[in-house]
């Protein structure tokens, strides 16, 4: 059958990404493509805020002509004020313009346009001042005056006269005429007579010679007057000329210049319209190319992988058919080996049983040794059947978990036993070593773990010519849930392929490395399945030539009171735990029998020492599981020991669990194991509490039961409940602790009082602190108040104060070692 094609998922991964790249290529040519257009569309703003400007310039100086004119023919202020307000209009304008220029020439164009501006301003502010300042002198004013002068040098006879004066006034009247690109404007002049009747005194002089004399004057002033106002009238009319045409000229300048602006900003506007168009052409032109490449690439990927599913589902279709093809043969092959194994155990058990009753009947030696040979094959054959039958089972997901209670260690230790004839014969030593902790009942399923001991061991057995096999069990001492078996021999090892091929099924090393040992290649094969069925852990270490190590890891379920039954174990006993070793340093040797009596009642081996400083040299020498260290001691105290043994090259000292014990209340756990302790015990501790460390430490079950009866009388200043519980409830082990607690505080009590007469401040404190434990133990509280006092005391304490507790220390406590005489004596 053809293999499916391998390479799908490397073409969807490839398709996928090919359409990623593209999918980013254009997205970020349309990004910059954008922002070149959001460029374009900015400056068409610029353009289009300059065009308005300009046109906006143009109306306003259109309106700004009218305005000049008018004023040039009125002269009123509102004119001029209108005029100046377009003018500076304008220039803002420009100065507008010329902040959105980027043209040079532009902006001299603007510059030339406020100049112009300035110079209009400057010709109309010159009519301005000419209109307002320059006035004919008063033609009536003047007349009467001179008329004045002429009464005075007279002698004037008073004469009522009535007389007609005829006074002329004169107007422009403003005209405006549309033309077809601009409103025009013209002056008329009006003139208006108006006559006025006056009454006149005349003086009484010679009539014709007043009379003459009045009429030249009256004729000079209105000559003179005249000759103002024709001055005057052509000094305006020049300067109007002037405003005028320097305001066309200037008017002229400016459109030109405006109309420039206006072509040049819409010459620009066009290129960059162009050029929008071919930006919009050209981002277009490349959209649908990578559009065409897209859809090329997605019909180019589809087909291939339409072609890679059709071959997938033909392959599917054909390993279908192969694995029900499969799955038939096995099923097949199920059933004959069940036939066959079942055929072939039945006449098998019957040979074997003939064979047990022949051997029984009187024959001669060669005959005996005929069956002998007979029953070995008969045993072989059938040790064959029975693993292929497991073999089989296991293959097919049909071998089941019986759970049961049973006896771990008891179990070990009599498949061991079974053992000990095959070692003899081949002049084997086995050896089996299986903690105490396991006789107890565990939930489990009992046949496949002597199943898997049984196939390792005799596998040991089998491939060691000389030597020695061990089994040892016990407890995990890092998970109390667990128990480990380990089968070690010394025979010839295996290199790293020879360990990778004997759990392959049906297979064997060669003569030469299994010692021309028989097997049929599945006895590992179905150790590793059944260890992995029990949630087990199977583990090998072997050197070629060093023998071969197989550890193996099972879940360890303690069973309950209602699956279990009772066991051979005394109830009053501890749970013991062989092959422990603890190296115990204390100065107090009374707190160090105690300890040591504690940790041997329940299986662990100890070892004392009372000077710190030999504590080092001495676990170098032996093999120690655990240390227990006093924190306050003479020479060395317990956190220089346990600095010293993390700094111990030896990594099995370096790593060796250290209990502290002290009776110090000031410092908490998580200091003592910040200082390299792995736990802490606080003087006076109960059994309970030192099993329950060394539990959590090694892993071990120690269990004590409590004294089931009262000890001490509640009357008593003190109390033995606690020394019945170190002892076991054992009375001569309780009075030698008593003894030896009486022999200790009589020597303490003299050192009390040679500290007190040296003033020893620092070396009372220390032998208080040293006392304190044990009082605290048999819980003489008449005493312990004044323990405590000298313990915590200040080296500046006064000398009365410390006299008056270590005098009740003695007064009390020698009445206490009284009663605990009499007590030791009953």
């Amino acid at each position: 059958m053809q293999r499916p094609f391998k390479f799908t998922k490397l073409k969807l991964i490839t398709g996928y990404i090919l359409i990623l790249l593209l999918g980013a290529i254009a997205i970020v040519f349309i990004y910059k493509q954008t922002i070149a257009l959001t460029q374009k569309g900015n400056d068409e703003i610029v353009m289009q805020q300059k065009l308005f400007i300009i046109s906006n310039t143009l109306t306003k100086l259109y309106e700004a002509e009218n305005t000049g004119i008018a004023f040039s023919q009125t002269g009123t202020q509102k004119n001029f004020d209108t005029y100046m307000k377009l003018i500076e209009d304008i220039k803002d304008n420009m100065d507008t313009l010329k902040n959105l220029s980027i043209s040079s020439e532009q902006n001299l164009r603007i510059d030339t346009i406020n100049t112009l501006l300035g110079k209009r301003i400057e010709n109309l502010k010159d009519l301005y001042y000419v209109k307002k300042y320059y006035i004919p002198e008063d033609f009536y004013n003047k007349t009467i005056e001179k008329i004045g002068t002429l009464k005075d040098s007279a002698d004037v006879i008073p004469d009522l006269r009535e007389k007609i004066i005829t006074v002329i006034d004169s107007n422009y009247i403003i005209r405006e005429r549309k033309g077809l690109f601009r409103t025009k404007r013209d002056s008329i002049l009006k003139v208006d007579t108006t006559l006025h009747r006056i009454v006149d005194t005349l003086s009484m002089v010679t009539t014709n010679n007043n009379t003459d004399t009045l009429m030249n004057v009256i004729r000079d002033s209105w000559s003179q007057y005249q000759q103002q106002k024709e001055e005057i009238d052509a000094e305006v009319s020049r300067r109007e000329d002037i405003v005028i045409q320097s305001g066309q000229h200037i008017t002229e300048r400016l459109k030109r210049v405006l109309k420039d602006l206006e072509k040049e900003e819409l010459e620009n506007t066009m290129i960059r319209l162009e050029q929008q168009q071919i930006t919009t052409h050209h981002l277009t032109r490349t959209i649908s190319w990578i559009a065409i490449i897209a859809c090329v690439l997605v019909v180019f990927f589809v087909v291939l992988i339409i072609n890679d599913i059709t071959q997938s589902q033909r392959y599917r279709r054909e390993l279908e058919a192969a694995k029900t093809y499969t799955e038939r043969l096995l099923h097949n092959r199920e059933k004959l080996m069940l036939t066959v194994t079942h055929d072939i155990k039945s006449p098998l058990s019957s040979i074997i049983g003939y064979i047990e009753l022949i051997n029984n009947t009187q024959l001669e030696e060669r005959q005996h040794y005929f069956l002998k040979n007979m029953k070995g094959s008969a045993e072989h054959i059938l040790h064959l059947a029975n693993n292929m039958l497991d073999f089989s089972k296991l293959e097919s997901n049909k071998m089941e978990i019986n759970t049961v209670p049973y006896n771990p260690g008891r179990l070990l230790q009599e498949t061991a036993d079974s053992f000990l004839p095959l070692a003899a014969q081949k002049n084997l030593k086995l050896k089996s070593d299986i903690s105490n902790v396991l006789n107890g009942l565990y939930l489990g399923d009992s046949m496949k773990v002597r199943q898997i001991v049984v196939n390792i061991l005799s596998n040991a057995i089998k491939y060691t010519r000389e030597g020695k096999v061990s089994l040892s069990a016990f407890i995990s001492g890092t998970k109390d849930d667990q128990f480990i078996i380990v089968i070690k021999d010394s025979g010839p090892g295996m290199t790293k392929e020879e360990q990778e091929l004997i759990f392959k099924e049906f297979t064997r090393l060669t003569p030469q490395h299994n010692n021309g040992a028989e097997g049929t290649g599945l006895g590992l094969t179905i150790t590793l399945q059944l260890v992995h069925l029990l949630d087990g852990e199977l583990t090998l270490e072997s050197k070629k030539g060093e023998g071969s190590t197989f550890t193996v890891k099972f879940p360890l379920i303690k069973a309950t009171s209602q699956e279990s039954q009772p066991t051979e174990t005394p109830s009053s006993l501890p749970v013991m735990h062989e092959g422990m070793k603890a190296f115990i340093v204390d100065d107090d040797i009374l707190q160090l029998t105690v300890t040591t009596e504690l940790l041997r009642k329940a299986g662990i081996q100890c070892d004392t020492c009372t000077h710190p400083q030999e504590a080092l040299s001495r676990l170098e020498k032996g093999n120690y599981n655990i240390v227990l260290s006093d924190i306050q001691m003479p020479e060395m105290d317990g956190f220089e020991l346990v600095q010293q043994i993390r700094e111990s090259p030896n990594q099995q000292i370096k790593n060796i669990p250290v209990i502290a014990l002290s009776a110090r209340d000031d410092m908490h756990e998580k200091e003592y194991q910040e200082a390299g302790f792995s736990a802490y015990l606080n003087k006076p501790y109960t059994p309970e509490q030192l099993y329950s460390r060394v539990n959590d430490l090694l892993g071990c079950a120690i269990e004590m039961n409590q004294p089931t009866t009262q000890t001490s009388d509640k009357n008593a200043p003190y109390n033995l409940d606690m020394i019945m519980v170190f002892a076991d409830n054992d009375k001569d082990a309780a009075n030698q602790i008593i003894g030896s607690f009486i022999s200790d505080c009589k020597t303490n009590f003299q050192l009390l009082a040679q500290h007190l007469e040296s003033h020893e401040t620092e070396q009372i404190a220390k032998l208080a602190h040293k006392m304190l434990p044990m009082f605290k133990q048999l819980a003489i509280n008449d005493v312990i108040p004044s323990l405590l006092f000298l313990e915590k005391m200040p080296l500046d304490t006064e000398e009365n104060k410390i006299r008056e507790n270590i005098e009740k220390i003695l007064q009390e406590g020698n009445d206490v070692l009284q009663l605990l005489e009499k007590e030791t004596r009953q």
